[in-house]
């Protein structure tokens, strides 16, 4: 289990601010795509189900799992604000990300990985900064821990706007720390490609209609396997490009321009000891 997330003691919280002091109390719909996670999925419900604001349903979008992460989700799947969404056949995160978005019935739309967890605050906090900027799409900082919830690192976003041109040059939105809005999400698809969160926050910036902010406080506990950066790094570069050049369709020139500047900040953010400012 993660250790929890802390709330940096020198940010003042604004009362007048708080989702729970106003009438307005929109549904927020947790997607949570699922594929043979029975190790971490009860953590990533439970850190759902214990946030601060209540108004909250969540979608486990089961992939076709084959081991027990049902069994382990038994208890948390008799909840009325739970829902299962069950797909028979392993269709990848894209398809079930996409189902979830569908099938939401929350006025606002937030993902959540099966072996991450959210900090309690994360929902309130978000929901109060997207209704303070009016902005449409909402992401904050993590934490990098391990297998055993040891912090590795901390990566912050920006706090102003995220452009297209910025977001070109490294990908600073953590999918399971977005909150968005319904009909805003539901202007694209997830495809189903590498670096899919990636792919789907460039084609949602690129008609300039959608306007992302960053919330610096890290929210969220992203779990990585040290063993297995070198691998998902290279990886990672491939389908980097790929984006470019297919999804993006890029010229060479401005591909390798921007992949320059992505590989530069990808090395800085793993060589980085304790942070990683975007």
């Amino acid at each position: 289990m993660a250790e929890p997330i802390h709330e940096p003691k020198t940010e003042q919280r604004t009362p007048k601010l708080r989702v729970a002091d106003d009438n307005f109390q929109p549904l927020v719909s947790v997607v949570i795509p699922l594929y043979n996670a029975e190790e971490f999925v009860y953590e990533a419900v439970k850190s759902v189900l214990q946030q601060t604001y209540q108004r909250i349903e969540v979608l486990v979008v089961d992939d076709g799992s084959t081991d027990n992460s049902l069994l382990s989700l038994k208890e948390a799947l008799k909840q009325e604000n739970v829902r299962l969404i069950s797909i028979d056949e392993n269709k990848g995160v894209a398809n079930a990300r996409n189902q979830g978005i569908e099938l939401a019935r929350g006025e606002y739309v937030c993902f959540l990985d099966s072996d991450d967890t959210w900090s309690p605050v994360k929902v309130e906090r978000q929901l109060e900064h997207l209704l303070k900027t009016g902005a449409d799409v909402c992401c904050t900082g993590y934490r990098h821990v391990n297998a055993g919830g040891k912090e590795l690192r901390q990566v912050i976003p920006p706090a102003d706007n995220i452009c297209y041109e910025k977001l070109l040059n490294q990908n600073v939105i953590g999918c399971s720390t977005v909150m968005a809005k319904k009909d805003v999400l539901r202007r694209e698809k997830f495809k189903k490609i590498g670096h899919e969160d990636f792919c789907f926050w460039l084609d949602l910036l690129r008609e300039q209609r959608t306007r992302i902010v960053g919330l610096k406080t890290p929210l969220v506990d992203y779990r990585i396997v040290e063993s297995s950066l070198s691998r998902n790094k290279l990886r990672a570069a491939m389908w980097t490009w790929k984006i470019y050049r297919e999804s993006q369709q890029l010229s060479f020139l401005e591909s390798v321009g921007h992949f320059s500047e992505y590989a530069l900040r990808s090395l800085r953010k793993y060589a980085w000891p304790q942070s990683y400012i975007h």
